[in-house]
């Protein structure tokens, strides 16, 4: 191989290996087969990555995913025109959600600069004139629901709002006496999730501390805003996150000042009041950073995204874990699997899990100021990620950096063509990735 020949003269005789041996040879063999297969399954040639100028949360057992990934096509634009904008961010919320036999998005439209409800459609986002938000630079988090949308938007400086739509005939109608305030006063971070009540949690960090807040019944009137249990003084950087469980309402979030990942819970059926503090899933020097991003699965598992501060240090040890995913089990044990080293250089992760709950798709940028984005394939099985940044999915453009990946929380199936988004800051433009997932 590779061009060299060895000549079968003077060559030393071998002894044959003993039986005990040749087992071991037996069985090394076919775990590395095994793994070539993972990790050749999850793999898209690059030259299929082509840049170019209704709910399946109830899917059938029938509609069983593989990792191969199908026709993988990048395309670049709309502008949003705020250079140095980033308009994706951040982790831990989702822009977009399949609705209707189509993908949807908050974008911000360029001529209003004003954030709206975009449709995919032909490969472009077409705004549908729905405004959410105002305000220029806002971000918005969303859960599409039960037929229900519910928009959270945020600045810096100002207040947070939610609004409510429905789909009615192709359309997206506001539902009456919306938005509502969720909070008053800047904050970071914000994130939503609706229980099983119809009601709408909150969280966010605001003067380095994570306060949380929930609405009546369909997203109306929410009440003061509370400060999380435990300890909670944070960092400015610091990110909160909030999903709904199976009857359950759980909050993570990012503590750099102790160094930490922090979580809680509360039922449902539980005063409102209620939230139980958990012991923290990963703690140590410099394992917190302000990345986090959470999943479900219908089997009563929570998933966490989250990225330590390693490698800030020159004498951390190299490859040390950068991109962790945290699994916690419906029987409230906790386990870790790393993603991505600090070789990879990854960060900003976000999370897909399919309908039939076999895989997870998991999105971030590399290097860690922004540049390209993989993604990465791990069976929910076991979640072993293979080693390596995965598969290039979305390539930068000249003088670009892409960053800020964000997706749906749509449990996707081969019959939903999966949509990701990011923003090019540099040169204040969004660019898409689509794929199908095809059956084995």
């Amino acid at each position: 191989m590779l061009g060299l020949t060895t000549s079968s003269k003077n060559r030393p005789r071998r002894s044959r290996p003993s039986p005990i041996a040749s087992l071991f040879i037996v069985a090394f063999l076919v775990c590395l087969g095994a793994g070539l297969y993972l990790a050749v399954a999850s793999r898209v040639p690059e030259s299929a990555v082509s840049p170019a100028a209704g709910s399946d949360d109830g899917a059938e057992e029938s509609d069983l995913l593989p990792t191969r990934l199908v026709d993988v096509r990048q395309y670049r634009g709309p502008s949003f025109g705020l250079s140095g904008h980033h308009a994706t961010q951040s982790q831990n919320q989702s822009k977009l959600w399949y609705a209707a036999g189509s993908w949807w998005g908050v974008l911000l439209d360029e001529r209003s600069q004003t954030t709206r409800i975009f449709k995919w459609s032909g490969h472009t986002w077409r705004d549908t004139g729905v405004v959410v938000d105002l305000r220029a630079r806002s971000y918005a988090d969303v859960v599409w629901e039960r037929g229900q949308l519910f928009i959270a938007s945020r600045i810096s400086n100002g207040s947070s709002y939610l609004t409510h739509f429905r789909l009615e005939g192709g359309t997206w109608k506001s539902v009456t006496a919306f938005p509502r305030t969720i909070a008053r006063g800047g904050s970071r971070s914000l994130s939503i999730a609706v229980d099983s009540r119809e009601r709408v949690w909150a969280v966010f960090v605001r003067d380095g501390r994570v306060w949380s807040t929930h609405s009546a019944p369909g997203g109306s009137n929410f009440v003061p805003e509370t400060l999380l249990p435990g300890p909670n003084a944070v960092h400015y950087d610091d990110t909160a996150a909030v999903a709904a469980l199976r009857g359950q309402i759980v909050f993570m979030w990012s503590d750099q000042v102790t160094g930490a990942f922090r979580f809680a819970i509360r039922r449902d059926d539980a005063p409102t009041n209620e939230v139980n503090l958990g012991k923290p899933p990963m703690r140590g020097l410099r394992i917190a950073d302000g990345h986090l991003d959470l999943a479900t699965t219908r089997d009563g598992r929570l998933i966490a995204a989250v990225k330590t501060s390693l490698g800030d240090a020159d004498r951390d040890p190299p490859r040390s874990p950068l991109i962790v995913v945290l699994e916690r089990s419906a029987k409230g044990t906790w386990s870790r699997h790393v993603v991505a080293t600090t070789a990879d250089a990854m960060t900003r992760p976000q999370m897909v899990v399919t309908a039939d709950q076999r895989t997870l798709f998991l999105f971030a940028a590399s290097p860690q100021k922004g540049g390209d984005i993989y993604l990465k394939v791990a069976s929910l099985k076991n979640l072993s990620f293979a080693p390596g940044k995965g598969t290039l999915i979305m390539r930068r453009g000249p003088a670009g950096k892409l960053n800020d990946v964000t997706t749906g929380r749509t449990r996707v199936t081969n019959k939903t063509r999966v949509v990701v988004l990011a923003s090019d800051a540099p040169r204040a433009r969004y660019h898409t990735t689509e794929f199908t997932i095809s059956k084995q």
